[in-house]
């Protein structure tokens, strides 16, 4: 890692930790997920978070796995653009819901 990102990561004045219920590091379309807000300060608060507080429903998301991190990172651009590539709206809400967290 670059002395640049680390100088960011460790200037950070608020961070999410997120861990999904159904088992994803990330912010989750499928289940609740669990957050630790922390701040620079040291004080961590833990809440949850579901698809429904981003107005979303809940659905099944398959769509990253199996594919490598070259196609995923294209696919990711791809949706950010606006671009509906060859993809499921799951895979387009998943994206989006952690740009918006």
């Amino acid at each position: 890692m670059s002395a640049l990102r680390q100088h960011w990561l460790v200037s950070a004045l608020k961070a999410w930790v997120v861990h999904g219920a159904d088992g994803l590091d990330e912010i989750t379309i499928a289940d609740k997920t669990y957050v630790a807000a922390c701040s620079s300060t040291g004080h961590v608060e833990a809440f949850t978070l579901s698809p429904e507080d981003f107005g979303l429903k809940r659905q099944r998301f398959d769509g990253f796995h199996g594919k490598g991190p070259r196609e995923n990172a294209e696919l990711i651009r791809a949706i950010l653009r606006g671009e509906e590539p060859k993809t499921t709206s799951a895979a387009r809400d998943l994206v989006m819901i952690n740009a918006a967290a």
